[in-house]
């Protein structure tokens, strides 16, 4: 378990913490083995294009290999993967952060803008779509689940906000994420990032969220006008 004090001053996916590598290979295909060796046993295969994570106590930028983390959303643990088929998420084009606040983001560039709305929670009137898992000391519930998804960015029962919609247009094209990727990420953050892999065609929107034990990362891929799913993990 990293250390959970580092969790008070984290801020955006490139931190002292880690950071986020997208899987570049012209094949299509990286393989993750056991070991940072050719000859290792293979552990998973992941999508050209896919995210992992890198501990900064784990990253050796002179090292062949690095020691990678999934997103927590996807069953078994990290592995290795070379050098050579990962590219930090920051060296992309970037799409500008161009409005902020608390119910209302933007970032634009390029031909491309990124539109996130945000708005509170009434726990009382939504109560029946959250799952506690058990009742504090103060009489507050420690919730765990959110329309039978796990609730990120919760800590306790305080007041809460979460995405209400993300929507991507692209050179005229308009492109909604599903509901479901978003909805259970509450406590957003006001200062998302988003980059853009022209070469591949992929847009990367990604943030930390939350605040204590509750902080997380998330990022969105959309490929194309194709969203392909999102990355998730608590960064400790």
């Amino acid at each position: 378990m990293k250390n959970i004090g580092l969790l008070v001053l984290l801020l955006v996916c490139s931190t002292s913490y880690g950071q986020l590598f997208a899987l570049v290979d012209k094949d299509g295909y990286v393989h993750v083995r056991e070991t940072g060796d050719n000859k290792a046993s293979i552990v998973r295969q992941l999508a050209s294009g896919d995210l992992v994570f890198v501990f900064d106590e784990d990253y050796d930028k002179k090292a062949d290999w690095q020691n990678v983390s999934f997103s927590d959303e996807r069953i078994g643990k990290g592995g290795f993967i070379h050098n050579s088929r990962l590219k930090v998420l920051s060296t992309f084009d970037k799409i500008p952060l161009a409005k902020e606040s608390y119910t209302n983001i933007i970032l634009e560039g390029k031909g491309i803008k990124i539109e996130m709305n945000i708005e509170e929670v009434d726990f009382e009137e939504n109560k029946r779509d959250f799952i506690p898992q058990y009742k504090t000391v103060d009489g507050a519930y420690n919730l765990v689940g959110y329309k039978e998804q796990e609730a990120w960015g919760i800590e306790g029962l305080h007041k809460l906000s979460h995405y209400t919609s993300i929507t991507i247009s692209k050179y005229g094209n308009t492109i909604e994420l599903p509901v479901s990727s978003f909805e259970n990420m509450f406590n957003p953050s006001v200062k998302p990032k988003c980059v853009f892999d022209r070469e591949n065609d992929t847009i990367y929107i990604y943030t930390s969220n939350g605040d204590g034990a509750g902080a997380y990362i998330v990022a969105w891929i959309i490929k194309g006008d194709t969203y392909i799913g999102r990355f998730v993990t608590r960064p400790f």
